[in-house]
């Protein structure tokens, strides 16, 4: 048996934790009735779990204490097996759950044994790459690398073990591969082989715009990628980092957290001064984001905050101009 049964659901002390709506009292029956074969009511379960849980990103006293309920329904119900997968890929990023996920980790290997389903690899890729070096999570993301049916699966597996895996990348990054699979083989390159960082880095450049990827920047993958080449090029050259930028600006204005990351270099509480380029880069992700009275976007709010920038739209075009309304992608061509 993987994770905790349902069974053990008493043994808590619901009542005294919390999720988004109050009392964790109501979870244990919530949690049944996830595992009904009654499609409706599992549904309604899931629809509040989901939202109660973790609302709109916030982490609550409950949310540590279903994780090993939900492992363990992950690998008992496959016909729920992809969307609780992917809410638990999703937890990945909560370091409070780490420990949760890694006393955890034979559930996820023994389900890579047989799992051949696009979405269910590439989540139980994500999740084994929050536990390297941890129980078996590094052979199971061997035979992801090897066996993924997808290119954002083998991509997420080779990000996962990076260092192991650099012996890999030399095939990986090769010309015919997959975009996303030269770009994960690439920063590992840039990362772990300081004597091939300038070709990775024009590789990374180069494949920042790519047609392939150019429509998909949005993508958690691709985010979570873009993100990884910002804080991997924070300590490159200046004009290496404009490079990429100008790069992936070609690709998308809406990942506001690593364009300003590598027009600004890292996170600054002050307000410095700008250069021409970027206030360029400052009034692009702001025209993408802003609304009547300035950021509405809380995460871009809590970027343009993390570098000392204004949030308020006339403090905004006092320092970079004015935010003349972007043209709507269909007007475009």
């Amino acid at each position: 048996m993987f994770g905790r049964s349902l069974t053990e659901l008493e043994g808590l002390h619901w009542a005294e934790l919390e999720h988004a709506y109050g009392s964790a009292a109501d979870v244990p029956e919530m949690l049944r009735r996830l595992a009904s074969s009654n499609e409706e009511e599992s549904g309604e379960a899931w629809e509040f779990l989901n939202s109660a849980i973790l609302h709109q990103g916030d982490f609550y006293s409950a949310t540590e204490a279903v994780l090993p309920f939900l492992i363990h329904l992950a690998t008992t119900l496959p016909g729920q097996r992809s969307r609780l997968l992917d809410y638990l890929a999703f937890l990945t990023r909560y370091d409070a759950l780490q420990e949760g996920f890694q006393q955890n980790v034979a559930a996820f290997v023994h389900l890579v044994a047989d799992e051949t389903d696009a979405d269910v690899q590439s989540n139980l890729a994500v999740i084994l790459a929050g536990c390297v070096g941890h129980g078996d999570a590094d052979r199971a993301l061997d035979r992801l690398l090897d066996a993924g049916v997808t290119p954002a699966t083998r991509a997420i597996a080779l990000l996962g073990l990076r260092a192991r895996a650099l012996p890999r990348c030399d095939a990986m990054i090769q010309q015919g591969r997959a975009a996303i699979e030269r770009m994960a083989a690439a920063l590992v390159v840039y990362e772990q082989a300081p004597e091939w960082r300038r070709k990775a880095e024009l590789i990374l450049i180069q494949l920042a715009s790519d047609e392939q990827l150019h429509r998909q920047w949005e993508d958690q993958l691709l985010g979570d990628l873009a993100e990884q080449l910002a804080e991997a090029f924070a300590d490159a050259a200046a004009p290496a980092r404009m490079d990429l930028l100008r790069a992936l600006r070609s690709a998308s204005s809406v990942l506001e957290h690593w364009m300003l990351h590598l027009a600004l270099g890292p996170p600054k509480t002050e307000t410095v001064a700008l250069s021409d380029e970027q206030k360029e880069v400052v009034r692009d992700v702001a025209r993408a984001v802003h609304g009547v009275g300035g950021i509405t976007s809380q995460f871009a709010r809590d970027a343009f905050v993390e570098w000392g920038l204004p949030v308020d739209r006339h403090a905004i075009e006092s320092l970079v101009g004015p935010l003349e309304p972007r043209k709507p992608w269909w007007r475009l061509w």
